[in-house]
């Protein structure tokens, strides 16, 4: 008898062996600047789970948001045309591009963002402001940082942050959990007033560092920089 049971990235290889989509997922998990971000043990990438995370991350690039296994099932059996794996790759490659900018100023693998659900909502949350230039992806990674080490399901003191944790770890590939969490990030550094949100209030009042807000690139966030001062 055998060992391991086949998992299901390995069970659609078999199956989608010859699909362009297949082929597409496999390219860019060998990225070389995907690679280099070091976000996979040697056993996940044995088991191709490499391979699905960014089977996921090609669906949200086509499709939205969406249910995880639904939606990923359905680009695997419709197959893409070489154009769209054209478009899909080059999509794929821009955000690649900030994650490694991102990886320079502190190491994704050293944060909370190389799990699997919080790297899914990095990589929407960059794709989706895309026009943002590097500096203003800059200033938002670093407020970023500042808020991961208290994100946490247990979290008593910051609602929007305890839910967004919660949002991690129950139904995290749910459509409506994916959705909450980058309406989070987006409501912590793209607000389009600026006049604080309830999620900037809450998350400025628990990290004790005033109302004032911070443009970045045509939008407004918390204002890190009484944190970075006291560093």
């Amino acid at each position: 008898m055998s060992g391991l049971r086949l998992n299901v990235p390995e069970l659609r290889k078999a199956r989608y062996y010859d699909t362009t989509f297949l082929s597409l997922c496999s390219e860019m998990a060998a990225l070389d600047k995907f690679v280099s971000l070091d976000l996979f043990g040697s056993a996940t990438v044995l088991r191709m789970n490499d391979v699905e995370l960014v089977s996921e991350l090609l669906t949200l690039l086509s499709q939205g948001y969406s249910e995880k296994k639904e939606a990923v099932d359905r680009i695997f059996k419709a197959d893409v045309t070489g154009e769209q794996a054209d478009e899909l790759r080059n999509n794929f490659k821009t955000v690649v591009d900030v994650l490694t900018d991102f990886d320079s100023i502190s190491p994704l693998k050293k944060t909370r963002f190389k799990q699997r659900a919080d790297l899914y909502t990095l990589f929407d949350f960059i794709w989706s402001n895309r026009k943002i230039t590097s500096k203003g992806f800059e200033s938002c990674y670093k407020i970023m940082l500042a808020i991961a080490p208290h994100i946490r399901p247990t979290q008593e003191h910051c609602d929007p942050l305890r839910d967004y944790a919660r949002n991690c770890v129950s139904q995290s590939n749910s459509k409506t959990a994916r959705m909450e969490r980058s309406a989070f990030f987006n409501a912590l550094m793209r607000n389009p007033k600026h006049t604080p949100n309830d999620t900037q209030k809450a998350v400025a009042d628990f990290l004790k560092i005033g109302s004032d807000l911070c443009e970045i690139e045509g939008a407004w966030a918390i204002d890190i920089a009484p944190i970075e001062e006291g560093q």
